[in-house]
C-alpha cells in the first residue's frame, strides 16, 4: 500500500500531502514535479560544471604535502605543470577508452615535469549516474532557495520533502563519486619517473564529505610512491 501511495504521489503533480500525511489536490505543482522540470532544464555541461566545483572544493590540499593544486576536466592545453608544484589532475572518463586517454598520456609521457603529475580518473558506466544526481541537486537546491525566499515555514510538508531529498541526493552523489573515481595513476621509476603506474582507489565519506588528500596519501604510501 505504502508503494503504491509513493508511486501515485509521485507521478501525479498537483498532488500534495498535508501535516497529517493527508493526500489532497492542489493549484500549484508538487516538489516532484518541480524537480522533473528544472532537472530537464539542465544540460550535461552545466551539471559537470557542479560537479567540478564539487571535486575542485572536496580535492582542494589542505596539508599540501602530497600535492599543492588540482585541476579538474582541464583541457590538454589548460594543464599548467611545473617544478615547484605537485598537480592532481582530475580526468572525465572517456567514452572510447579505458583509464586515461591517450592523449593525456602522450602529454604526460613529453613532459619535462613527469613526476609533477597525479592523476584520478576511473568507470565511464557510472558517470551518467554522477550527473543525474548533480542535476537533481541543483534543482533541490534551487526549490529550496525558492521556499526559504518565500519564506515557506520549515514545518510545511512540501519543505520536509525538499530537505529529505536533498539528503537523499547528497548520498546518491557519495555512493556515484566513489564509483566513478577509482583509480590512481602516478609516475613510477628512476630520473623523475619512466612510466605511469596505477593503484585502485575506493573514497570513504563522513556524511557529505570525505579526506581526500589523506586517502590518496595513504594510498601512495602503500604503493611506496609517498613517505611522511
Amino acid at each position: 500500500i505504502r508503494s503504491a501511495r509513493e508511486q501515485i504521489f509521485n507521478e501525479a503533480w498537483y498532488l500534495a500531502t498535508d501535516k497529517d500525511n493527508r493526500l489532497f489536490f492542489q493549484q500549484n505543482q508538487n516538489l516532484n514535479a518541480q524537480l522533473k522540470a528544472l532537472v530537464e532544464s539542465y544540460d550535461e555541461e552545466s551539471a559537470r560544471k557542479e560537479v567540478r566545483a564539487y571535486l575542485e572544493s572536496e580535492l582542494k590540499p589542505t596539508v599540501g604535502d602530497l600535492y599543492q593544486k588540482v585541476q579538474v576536466f582541464p583541457g590538454i592545453e589548460e594543464l599548467d605543470i611545473n617544478a615547484k608544484q605537485v598537480a592532481l589532475i582530475v580526468t572525465e572518463p572517456s567514452h572510447f577508452e579505458e583509464g586515461l586517454s591517450h592523449e593525456v598520456r602522450q602529454y604526460w609521457s613529453e613532459h619535462s615535469y613527469k613526476n609533477r603529475f597525479l592523476f584520478l580518473s576511473g568507470e565511464r558506466q557510472t558517470w551518467d549516474s554522477l550527473i543525474e544526481a548533480f542535476k537533481e541537486l541543483k534543482a533541490v537546491n534551487t526549490v529550496i532557495s525558492v521556499m526559504i525566499d518565500e519564506r515557506v515555514s520549515e514545518n510545511d510538508p512540501q519543505y520536509k520533502k525538499a530537505i529529505d531529498k536533498r539528503d537523499k541526493t547528497y548520498i546518491q552523489i557519495t555512493s556515484a563519486v566513489r564509483e566513478t573515481f577509482i583509480t590512481l595513476y602516478f609516475p613510477r621509476g628512476d630520473n623523475g619517473g619512466d612510466r605511469l603506474d596505477k593503484t585502485e582507489i575506493s573514497f570513504q565519506f563522513t556524511g557529505n564529505n570525505f579526506d581526500a588528500e589523506k586517502q590518496i596519501r595513504a594510498a601512495l604510501i602503500e604503493e611506496r610512491k609517498f613517505s611522511t
